[in-house]
């Protein structure tokens, strides 16, 4: 990612539809928190949810209510646990 108008596929972004250049924020956060994340001791799917949770968005980005999309994600991370 040289730059936020980038838009050359990145090896880690390959099969999602989210161009390049959406990830623009990566840049901004601290090394600390990308090596946590890469190692395993920072949960970045849990964060994603839980900030889906807060604007109250469902698994696919649209909204139901935080209420709705608390329910939606605590069964797909259910679902996503099970055997």
């Amino acid at each position: 990612m040289s730059s936020p108008n980038d838009t050359s596929a990145h090896p880690a972004s390959a099969g999602c539809a989210i161009p390049e250049h959406d990830f623009w924020f990566l840049k901004a956060i601290h090394s600390a928190v990308l090596v946590a994340a890469t190692s395993g001791m920072l949960d970045l799917n849990q964060l994603a949810r839980t900030e889906l949770i807060r604007r109250g968005l469902d698994p696919a980005g649209d909204w139901v209510g935080r209420n709705r999309a608390r329910e939606l994600h605590t069964h797909h991370t259910t679902k996503e646990h099970t055997p």
